[in-house]
């Protein structure tokens, strides 16, 4: 398997971002999803703007419909980013590998968000567990008459 990274160029060598332990991260990745992180909208705007013209060169396109903003903290407040001519949804929550995000910073709806995965999952294996109870039971009367 042959790859390349065409964010790479984007977000290397960039000086702003969120300080976490001491190291400046001005975005998360995993497979084709990018979170762009800093301490103002200025910053967050050129993030988005570099990362938007870097992806234009490699043939890219960023979806407007499928990018949201956010911010995050105690005094939240309304944010216009935005992705070439188009300005970006502000979010109050969003979903990032399985966690909710909040822009209270609280864990609220991410402890719902997974309560209700595990009654939806113990529901499918009630319904299952159930059908296989049936099928089984009508293989032994089969059986038996």
């Amino acid at each position: 398997m042959i790859g390349f990274n065409t964010d790479k160029p984007a977000l290397d060598r960039w000086e702003f971002g969120i300080k976490v332990s001491g190291t400046c991260l001005s975005n998360l990745r995993f497979a084709d999803d990018i979170s762009l992180l800093a301490n103002s909208e200025g910053e967050l705007q050129q993030l988005v703007d570099r990362v938007h013209v870097i992806s234009s060169r490699f043939g890219l396109v960023i979806s407007d419909s499928k990018t949201e903003a956010q911010c995050i903290g105690r005094d939240s407040q309304i944010v216009n980013i935005k992705l070439g001519a188009s300005s970006l949804k502000q979010t109050e929550h969003f979903v990032y590998l399985g966690g909710t995000v909040s822009a209270d910073q609280s864990c609220d709806k991410d402890v719902e968000r997974r309560i209700g995965l595990a009654a939806e999952d113990r529901e499918d294996m009630d319904r299952q567990g159930a059908t296989r109870f049936v099928r089984i039971f009508e293989m032994i009367l089969h059986l038996i008459s």
